[in-house]
Order: structure tokens, then C-alpha cells, then sequence
């Protein structure tokens, strides 16, 4: 149950403000244009870097604030970290669309086309 489970996430979050799992699972919860959401993502990311955490804050950034620059420096990151994550070269093909730089996307495409090898 949701409502459950907010409430446990927030009681964990009273004991440890840094612990990962409640940031991120209570984050993954809320409603995607949630302000509240925006501010546990940063928080999750910055006490654990994951894939997932920074895909979500960069999709934040990317499509409730309207941020690219800061969505782009978050995708980068991931696949500079995870070369192997198909998700950050798509999201990078798509910011880089988005920004007007369909050269760069492009590469991105080829690029993730060489790492999956």
C-alpha cells in the first residue's frame, strides 16, 4: 500500500535524512512533478550515485524544470560511469535533439553502437 509505504520511508528518513533506499523509494512514490520529489532525488544522488537515481533527477531536470544543461551534465555522467547503460545514450540522443544539436545526437547513437559490442 502507498500510503504504507510513504509512511515507513518517512520514519526512516526521521532516524537517517542520508539513507538511500528511503530517499529514493519514497522519491519513487510521489507524483513526477513533485517538488518534494526534485529535493529527495538530489539528496539520493548526492549520498549514492546510482544509475536509476540519476536518470530520474536528470529526467527531472529534463522534463518537469526544463533544465537541458543540467539534464545533459547528469546523462554525461552516467555514461562517462556506466558505459555499458543503454539508457544514458538515449537520454543523451534525446537532450542533445531537444537542444538543437542533432549532429551530437547522432553521435550518441553511433557511440552507444560501439560500446554495446
Amino acid at each position: 500500500n502507498k500510503k504504507g509505504a510513504k509512511k515507513h520511508y518517512r520514519l526512516a528518513l526521521e532516524a537517517d535524512p542520508d539513507y538511500y533506499s528511503a530517499l529514493y523509494g519514497l522519491a519513487r512514490l510521489l507524483p513526477d512533478k513533485s517538488p518534494e520529489r526534485f529535493e529527495l532525488l538530489k539528496t539520493a544522488v548526492a549520498a549514492q550515485e546510482t544509475p536509476l537515481a540519476m536518470m530520474d533527477l536528470a529526467d527531472y531536470y529534463r522534463s518537469v524544470l526544463k533544465q537541458h544543461d543540467k539534464a545533459y551534465d547528469l546523462y554525461l555522467q552516467m555514461q562517462k560511469r556506466w558505459p555499458k547503460d543503454q539508457l544514458a545514450y538515449m537520454r543523451l540522443n534525446d537532450i542533445c535533439r531537444r537542444m538543437g544539436k542533432s549532429d551530437e545526437a547522432k553521435q550518441w547513437s553511433a557511440k552507444w553502437a560501439e560500446a554495446k559490442q
